[in-house]
């Protein structure tokens, strides 16, 4: 027989019950139901060096790969970002330009990072001293600029497969063959155009920069451009995407090309996109990548001189190190001593 005392407690208990229940359903509604946000979190890191085939020997240290979380904020998403000082919320158009599906999205981050790959696998190739040789099926006309001698003669998206005779594969070709000529002079050109071979000319004009130099007044690139590398080498990127890695994935590749421990036993990481000249690029999500390496316990952040500022915002133990090129970062990375040696030196 139940007690009277429970008999009488009995509505406060199945009031109490109802309060919960009533919200546990509004906080799992809560995590449904959109907001015009997207939220950001420091993401995961991963050490490049395992990320190369065939990887690099010995290595004691790291270079790590940082990232960002990056996900459509629900309500729930919302009031959390309130309260954490290492989320972020901006809104949803700044996150994925409008005119893309989140599908479209997701293939041109895929795009970016094959072409980060490539970039890094080109500038850490010639940086080790091996011979990196560059092939196309043409120049292709990006832009034809107003008022240019090339206007009214070559149309964009025309390919440009010789000249004067000469194949043309890549755009250094054209470029060349240009600069071989003074202003004034004509220039023949075999064109495809659609489903078309034509035959056409043009006659250059003075550059505006260089008195005396030939100028067609294009806007150009290599048609169906294409590196060969003398040495099989391979960069895992599954799950990522878009151009940030090309900087750890450079020194993790050379790191694999060349003879003892790139790191020192150093746990790097950074950011920044790389251009097959070497050149580093600004990315974006810099302050959350910052915090991804703290946690992972990196020494050094190397991060795109235009990102340095916001870098050092939001670092604390880590030190900032700004680079343009990869020919900065690699001497830097050189000069550090060994862990080892650095403990003796201490000691």
């Amino acid at each position: 027989m139940r007690s009277a005392y429970w008999l009488a407690d009995r509505p406060r208990v199945l009031y109490g019950a109802l309060v919960l229940s009533i919200v546990a359903l509004i906080a799992a509604v809560s995590f449904l139901i959109p907001t015009p946000y997207q939220m950001l979190l420091p993401g995961p890191v991963t050490d490049t060096n395992t990320l190369i085939e065939p990887r690099p020997e010995q290595t004691q240290g790291a270079f790590y790969l940082t990232s960002i979380y990056s996900d459509p904020a629900s309500v729930a998403e919302w009031l959390y970002a309130q309260a954490d000082p290492e989320a972020g919320l901006i809104p949803r158009e700044q996150a994925r330009p409008q005119h893309l599906s989140r599908q479209e999205y997701r293939e041109l981050l895929d795009t970016m990072m094959d072409s980060s790959k490539t970039a890094a696998r080109v500038v850490a190739f010639r940086a080790a001293g091996l011979e990196v040789t560059v092939g196309g099926q043409g120049t292709l006309i990006r832009e034809v600029q107003e008022g240019s001698p090339a206007e009214g003669v070559v149309e964009v998206g025309d390919v440009v497969v010789s000249t004067e005779g000469q194949p043309v594969r890549t755009m250094d070709d054209l470029i060349a063959v240009i600069r071989a000529h003074r202003p004034g002079d004509r220039l023949s050109l075999e064109v495809r155009r659609d489903d078309a071979t034509l035959a056409l000319a043009v006659t250059l004009g003075e550059s505006p920069e260089e008195q005396g130099r030939a100028r067609m007044g294009v806007v150009i690139a290599t048609y169906q451009l294409r590196y060969s590398f003398p040495r099989d080498l391979k960069v895992q990127s599954e799950n990522l995407g878009g151009p940030s890695a090309g900087l750890m994935f450079a020194l993790a590749i050379y790191n694999s090309l060349t003879p003892g421990d790139l790191t020192g036993g150093h746990r790097f990481a950074g950011t920044g996109s790389m251009a097959t000249d070497g050149r580093i690029g600004a990315v974006g999500g810099v302050s959350y990548k910052v915090r991804a390496a703290e946690k992972a316990g990196a020494e050094y952040f190397l991060v795109p001189s235009d990102n340095a500022d916001e870098a050092r915002r939001a670092a604390h133990a880590i030190q900032v190190i700004p680079v343009s090129s990869f020919a900065e970062a690699l001497p830097f990375i050189k000069q550090l001593p060994p862990v080892g040696e650095q403990a003796v030196a201490s000691a």
